[in-house]
């Protein structure tokens, strides 16, 4: 349903340019968990209204859900608590945290992954109010596995070994060497 929500509220941003249902329906998608509504409501809030608090809380909780929203609103909270806040200008009253640029960039790579090492779109943070709240509250922030709940903790220590299991598949005849259209990548 949120995803349905989300589409819809796309859809009338671009072919009716109804900004109120829109927003209405990214804040029914993002109330229901959904990170990637979370993210473009929270432009709304910055852009329409100005409102930078409710959309630190919504990037926050964007990122806490996970998935590619989430790993796009760690990017954005990362640049946020940076020095140079020239992509996040509107933030630039909130102080540097070098603790929390750092805390929201290794979410970041978590979620989204860098050039040479893949993300996991499915992890989720369920401890991240409690380890990296939002300002004024202090920091708590031990590592990612700190945010982690105890079964994604342990698969981001022990990710399995995809070169292997893409020979098992090949092996199997699941799928032809044919059928692939990329190269593994190489780490």
């Amino acid at each position: 349903m949120p995803l349905a929500q989300y589409e819809l509220a796309r859809i009338y941003d671009k072919q009716f340019k109804d900004y109120n249902t829109r927003e209405r329906l990214l804040d029914c998608a993002a109330r229901q968990g959904f990170s990637a509504a979370m993210r473009e409501l929270y432009m709304v809030k910055v852009i329409r209204y100005g409102n930078l608090k409710e959309a630190l809380l919504l990037m926050h909780n964007a990122v806490r859900k996970g998935g590619e929203g989430g790993g796009k609103a760690a990017s954005e909270m990362s640049m946020i608590y940076a020095k140079d806040k020239e992509l996040m200008y509107q933030f630039a009253t909130t102080p540097a945290d070098p603790v929390r640029e750092a805390a929201y960039t290794e979410l970041e790579k978590a979620l989204m992954g860098t050039g040479t090492k893949s993300g996991n779109p499915f992890y989720t943070f369920p401890r991240l109010d409690e380890v990296l709240p939002l300002p004024p509250a202090k920091t708590h922030w031990k590592g990612i596995y700190s945010a982690m709940s105890k079964e994604d903790a342990a698969f981001y220590q022990n990710p399995p070994d995809t070169a292997a299991l893409a020979a098992d598949i090949l092996k199997r005849g699941i799928v032809k060497k044919e059928e692939i259209y990329w190269p593994p990548r190489k780490e």
